[in-house]
């Protein structure tokens, strides 16, 4: 118990030193991709140990990271437009939230799941719509589909 609780402060202090620093440098972009892909690690260490709550945690700061890149971060070669990186990394960030959400099995995260499905999957139409051929993007947006017919099947 007492290394859990010491693991759970040493976690925390490190989350929110990364959150200071991202704080500090709102305008280094390369730091913010960075953060965000250490958060996107952390949440995929936890749910090899099975940890859904500090998955959701994660996930969702690497959400925050992500929304924001979509604003800062442009291709200034072709109009200042969205790097379609960034809108794949938010899709996925949105989908594997979802999943995570799912999960829990409470009515509220369910809801919330259902909402960061639908989001993952107009990203992904999005991306499409700029890039056709983009197999990530069509895998994506098929595997937010079926996420949500199969919420909508559980909830019937």
């Amino acid at each position: 118990m007492a290394g859990e609780k010491s693991e759970n402060l040493s976690s925390l202090r490190y989350r929110n030193a990364l959150k200071e620093i991202r704080k500090s440098q709102p305008s280094n972009i390369e730091f913010q991709i960075n953060t965000a892909q250490l958060f996107r690690l952390l949440a995929e260490l936890h749910k090899k140990a099975g940890d859904t709550e500090k998955v959701i945690e994660y996930c969702r700061e690497a959400l925050s990271l992500s929304e924001t890149l979509l604003e800062t971060d442009r291709n200034v070669e072709d109009n200042n437009s969205i790097k379609l990186e960034h809108r794949s990394r938010l899709a996925r960030d949105y989908g594997l939230l979802g999943w995570n959400l799912v999960k829990l099995k409470d009515q509220y995260e369910i809801d919330e799941a259902r909402k960061s499905f639908k989001e993952s999957q107009k990203i992904y139409k999005e991306i499409l719509t700029k890039e056709p051929s983009n197999i990530d993007a069509q895998q994506g947006y098929q595997w937010a589909s079926d996420c949500l017919v199969e919420l909508f099947k559980s909830s019937s």
